[in-house]
């Protein structure tokens, strides 16, 4: 056969064509079969309260997840006790009630508690010991921490090789000189730090203009709020006045992604950081701190939050606030005008927005306190429940 070069040219762009539509239409279906990342309003989800809980004082409600189920878990002052409930079923699967004398003694003032395991709860009081209890509420062991340093657990808490990973409480390190760091590795065995990580110079901007507003004499005005979330990799922090998550593997910065709205100017650091200044009375030797209280408030973050499957992040925009009276002691308090709840995915860094109703939801400045992330989505304490014999939440996720 007679060897045709132009057939031949022909046929191998033919092909090539064919092998090339074929591509950009499995290119075509992934991107259609990738749906755009929407916000919606999935409902409200109740957990039944026995007598001695008053769903008006729960504390830090969050979700704990073991052999794949996700739990909800918080405590109840009033009694001393851990409650721990079925996500899926909202039945109550655990009460873990402390004594306060005795061998198993924990002092009621609980700060904050991290769930390693059902058999294996930290404790943090608001001194330097901390407690690890089991299910029992068995003391396992106690700590305290040799360092003079006040710590806590947070949304970034882990448990790895007999080591926490906590937050460090830099509430009067003003020194320029000092420069503190706001993450530290506690080895249990030792009741020692090993190590510490994350300056907040490295992700929080005009920090040396911040410290220098709070040293300003005669004020007392308390540390820029930090929100750190976690999963098995990197660590998640921001400020409540940055629109930009920072992420961290140990102590080097990885990246940082965009995570607030456009169309809202976060407030700087200048019209902030006096809403974080607290009134100083002393007399005769004895005192009370009280804050100052604005009523009209710019726009800032108030929580940050992650989804236990580490898929998403979630965080809280009060779009600013305004006076209003309370009736019963004839004061004014701030409350919030809008807000918006952003949704980070964290595999794409795609993020999207729903503005909530403010109205409805317990959402309060500069934190909000009855709100915590399941794998369905963000769950905020609604407002004026009647039925005290439950708790309920407004459930707000990914469609």
């Amino acid at each position: 056969m007679r060897y045709n070069p132009i057939k031949t040219l022909l046929a191998v762009l033919l092909l090539s064509s064919c092998g090339g539509t074929e591509k950009s239409e499995k290119t075509d279906n992934i991107i259609a079969e990738r749906k755009p990342l929407e916000l919606i309003d999935k409902g409200i989800k109740s957990f039944p309260l026995d007598f001695e809980t008053d769903f008006q004082g729960i504390k830090d409600p969050s979700i704990f997840q073991e052999n794949g189920k996700e739990y909800l878990t918080f405590y109840n002052q009033p009694n001393h006790s851990i409650y721990l409930y079925g996500y899926d079923s909202a039945k109550l699967y655990q009460k873990i009630t402390l004594s306060e004398q005795g061998p198993n003694g924990v002092p009621r003032h609980i700060s904050k508690y991290f769930i390693h395991r059902m058999d294996s709860i930290f404790i943090d009081l608001i001194t330097v010991n901390m407690y690890l209890v089991n299910g029992n509420a068995e003391i396992i062991d106690k700590l305290t921490l040799r360092e003079n340093k006040s710590v806590t657990f947070d949304g970034a808490t882990t448990f790895k090789n007999n080591t926490l990973n906590v937050s460090v409480i830099n509430n009067y390190l003003l020194n320029k000189t000092n420069k503190p760091f706001l993450r530290a590795y506690i080895n249990w065995e030792v009741d020692s730090i090993t190590s510490e990580f994350i300056q907040p110079e490295s992700f929080i901007n005009h920090y040396e203009e911040i410290q220098t507003l709070r040293n300003t004499k005669g004020k007392t005005i308390r540390p820029l709020e930090k929100h750190f979330m976690a999963d098995d990799q990197y660590i998640y922090t921001t400020t409540p006045i940055s629109d930009s998550i920072y992420v961290f593997q140990d102590n080097d910065i990885v990246k940082s992604i965009y995570a607030g709205i456009p169309s809202i100017t976060i407030a700087d650091y200048k019209s902030y950081m006096p809403l974080m200044e607290r009134i100083v009375n002393s007399n005769s030797g004895s005192g009370s701190i009280t804050n100052v209280i604005e009523l009209n408030q710019p726009p800032y973050f108030t929580n940050l939050f992650l989804s236990p499957n580490h898929k998403y992040l979630y965080r809280l925009l009060s779009h600013g606030t305004k006076p209003k009276l309370n009736p019963y002691n004839n004061k004014e308090y701030p409350v919030i005008t809008a807000a918006s709840l952003l949704v980070l995915d964290l595999s794409t860094e795609e993020i999207t927005s729903i503005e909530l109703p403010v109205n409805e939801l317990k959402i309060g400045v500069p934190i909000s306190a009855g709100i915590f992330a399941s794998n369905t989505g963000l769950h905020i304490q609604v407002k004026g429940q009647e039925n005290e014999n439950e708790i309920q939440f407004r459930v707000f996720g990914v469609k």
